[in-house]
């Protein structure tokens, strides 16, 4: 998939929203369904591969992926260590089990 912007123009666009001094945000803007805004992608905006969101699901740390061609195929799993996350190691998005579900 290519961009229809040159580079140049891209990177002129990114030095001026540095410099403005406003909020610049770098994380995928996809959201897993069932969460809504809680459930918005962790990773680097993009990125490539299935997208990724952290949550604690019974005091463990785990990780939700889905593809955009199928989100209602998501899978979790606990090796979340090589994603490209945009923040370093994020929060978890919410909580499950012990009685706290969001």
């Amino acid at each position: 998939m290519s961009n229809p912007l040159d580079p140049a123009a891209i990177d002129a666009i990114a030095i001026a929203t540095v410099l403005s001094g406003l909020p610049f945000d770098i994380c995928c803007l996809h959201t897993w369904p069932e969460r809504g805004t809680h459930g918005r992608c962790q990773l680097w905006a993009g990125h490539e591969g299935e997208h990724a969101v952290m949550f604690v699901r019974d005091g463990e740390r785990r990780v939700r992926t889905w593809a955009d061609a199928a989100p209602q195929q998501a899978r979790d799993r606990v090796d979340y260590r090589s994603l490209p996350w945009a923040r370093g190691f994020p929060l978890p998005a919410w909580h499950e089990g012990f009685g706290i579900d969001e």
